[in-house]
């Protein structure tokens, strides 16, 4: 009797091992599949982030295209711009010296040639 006592124990205790191995198990099935779960969630948004990180850098490659054409662009107006300025300039300065060697330009107009231009039609 005392070895079926002795018997029964261990059973008992190896049913109560094994039922808290079988809870043990099955809370660490939970926790495995939950861990799975977070994992695909993350990779998913990871997927979303590098898909809009991708598209921002695209955007902004274009933008730095886009900005280097009108840099371009701009430098060429001034200097186009600096250029005719030069030109203007050079006109200006050629009459001013023609009109300065023209000797009508040094004698006035005589008094009633002035009256009469300053007569209303």
């Amino acid at each position: 009797m005392l070895l079926s006592k002795a018997g029964l124990g261990i059973v008992a205790l190896f049913l109560v091992i094994s039922v808290a191995y079988h809870f043990k198990v099955v809370n660490l099935k939970a926790s495995f599949e939950a861990a799975k779960q977070e994992v695909a969630e993350v990779n998913q948004q990871l997927a979303t982030l590098q898909s809009v990180d991708n598209n921002n850098q695209i955007q902004i490659d274009t933008l730095l295209k886009e900005r280097s054409s009108f840099a371009k662009l701009m430098a060429k107006r001034d200097a186009d711009n600096q250029s005719q300025k030069r030109l203007l300039e050079d006109d200006i300065k050629a009459m001013k010296n023609e009109l300065n060697n023209k000797k009508c330009m040094a004698v006035p107009f005589p008094d009633l040639v002035i009256k009469r231009l300053q007569q209303s039609y």
